[in-house]
């Protein structure tokens, strides 16, 4: 029997640890990786480019031995991040994590039995994806609880494409449970009733 379990950190964003079949697969590191994991050669993953969404990925790759998948359109603003964090918000940051390969539309993650599909999902950033399973999805910055959305004022952000991205995930059957990058997880009803009208 398939039985996957979901697991949050709470950080600088949220990082997903979801099991299955005795395999871990981790969806954004912005949390250090709790003392008592023994998370060797789980797959690691990001939803976009972002800082805070890998703001822990080094320790993340020490922990695990593997690189990082990730949307190669997310690279440039990656590589500037340090610099252009440091100016706009006084914070340092990481320069990005080794990549073990890039990911994009199609693309078949699997942890244990169960699998998530790469859907390309561009707004918040050139390179955010979403991975869409059956009834669940991880949408990083994309769309949050109550209808937020993901800035688009900042480098490589596009609000016409966010919306498309939006509508594209509110195409899912309505008890997919939607898993964000910050804040709690919601079903797609929720998301319709909530945004719905705005697009």
């Amino acid at each position: 029997m398939l039985v996957l379990k979901v697991e949050s950190l709470k950080g600088f964003s949220n990082t997903y640890l979801v099991w299955e079949g005795g395999e871990l697969l981790v969806v954004d590191m912005g949390n250090e990786p709790p003392i008592d994991l023994d998370a060797r050669n789980a797959t690691l993953v990001l939803t976009h480019g972002h800082f805070d969404h890998y703001m822990f990925a080094h320790e993340w790759v020490r922990l695990t031995g593997r690189g990082v998948l990730f949307n190669r359109a997310d690279l440039p603003i990656m590589k500037k991040a340090p610099e252009w964090v440091l100016k706009h918000f006084g914070v340092k940051v990481p320069p990005p994590p080794p990549a073990e390969r890039f990911i994009g539309e199609g693309d078949v993650l699997r942890v244990g039995k169960f699998e998530l599909v790469v859907w390309e999902v561009p707004g918040h950033s050139p390179g955010s994806i979403a991975l869409v399973g059956k009834g669940i999805t991880f949408v990083g910055d994309l769309l949050f609880e109550e209808g937020g959305v993901g800035r688009t004022d900042i480098p490589g952000g596009d609000f016409g494409r966010l919306k498309a991205s939006i509508r594209r995930i509110l195409t899912l059957p309505d008890d997919t449970t939607i898993y964000p990058g910050h804040g709690k997880p919601f079903k797609v009803e929720d998301a319709k009733r909530w945004i719905g009208p705005w697009l």
